[in-house]
């Protein structure tokens, strides 16, 4: 989930074994998985939502609120709970008044009086972040509508220093985000006049052999000090790029060589200028049964 600013600032189906490693998701040549049987992996991070209630808050913190890009959504835990299995965070047609609101202000936080949808926001920010290792979630996204779920990190050092750095100096790693129709999974860092990006986006129907979205998949992060590589079902390549000479333009920093923590959210998203899903009839839903962070050990 980029974060939009302004300028004033988851084995291998036997059918794809004969596709030559690579199929087509329309014009796109989409690299099959091959995983290194040489490397091996320990457990050292997990929520498995095996529990009921709130979201466990040793682990995840709740953004409130109006949070980012303008978005109509009013974050608040209250949207997100555990039914024993998976943790579900539902997307709402309900008001939610502005407690912040200043009909004055030049801040879009604050002159809104009222937001028309509610839902939640999980963060792992000065509860857990990591370098290098592998993450897979497991979850089932909701393709209806105007829903956007995703699961992203961001750069840890802003948790820890004042005056914070400006988006995007820390760097942004999408590991699972949807929207409209299809899956994307980007790296942004800071270049010369704003954005310096790695972004792939697939059209959900174009998968070969079709992917059935109405059940949960693993999407996989694997990180290392020199590549960095986004995964589907352990199956889809989609996106793998080379870190080794990534630098900021002025920061000079390689961001993805430093610590991030999770974002892990549904959002709505009005680029056709209205929202219809969810409605007062239906609630849109991000289900997650897993999140685990693994480091490398060979």
């Amino acid at each position: 989930m980029k974060i939009i600013t302004k300028i004033f600032l988851t084995s291998i189906p036997l059918l794809l074994l004969s596709c030559n490693f690579s199929y087509s998701c329309k014009n796109k040549k989409i690299k099959l998985y091959q995983e290194q049987k040489s490397t091996h992996y320990e457990l050292v991070w997990s929520d498995e939502f095996n529990y009921t209630g709130t979201p466990n808050t040793k682990k995840w913190d709740f953004e409130e609120g109006f949070v980012r890009n303008e978005e109509l959504q009013w974050y608040q835990k209250e949207n997100a709970y555990v039914d024993g299995n998976s943790l579900i965070i539902t997307a709402k047609k309900e008001t939610k008044p502005n407690p912040n609101y200043n009909p004055l202000s030049l801040d879009w936080t604050k002159n809104r009086k009222e937001a028309g949808y509610t839902s939640a926001s999980l963060t792992t920010a000065k509860k857990f972040d990591f370098k290098y290792g592998k993450v897979d979630i497991r979850a089932k996204i909701d393709t209806k509508g105007n829903s956007w779920p995703a699961f992203w990190l961001l750069g840890s050092r802003n948790l820890y220093q004042s005056p914070p750095v400006p988006f995007p100096v820390l760097g942004e790693i999408d590991i699972l985000e949807y929207y409209q129709n299809h899956i994307y999974a980007n790296l942004f860092w800071e270049g010369k006049k704003g954005l310096n990006k790695s972004v792939e986006k697939y059209e959900i129907d174009r998968f070969i052999p079709p992917v059935d979205w109405s059940q949960y998949h693993i999407w996989t992060l694997i990180r290392t000090q020199d590549s960095i590589e986004i995964v589907l079902d352990y199956t889809y390549v989609l996106n793998k790029i080379n870190i080794s000479d990534i630098k900021n333009h002025h920061a000079k920093n390689n961001p993805f060589r430093e610590n991030f923590y999770f974002i892990l959210n549904l959002a709505l998203r009005d680029k056709d200028g209205e929202i219809t899903y969810p409605n007062e009839n239906e609630d849109a839903t991000f289900k997650v049964d897993y999140v685990r962070v693994y480091k490398q050990t060979k």
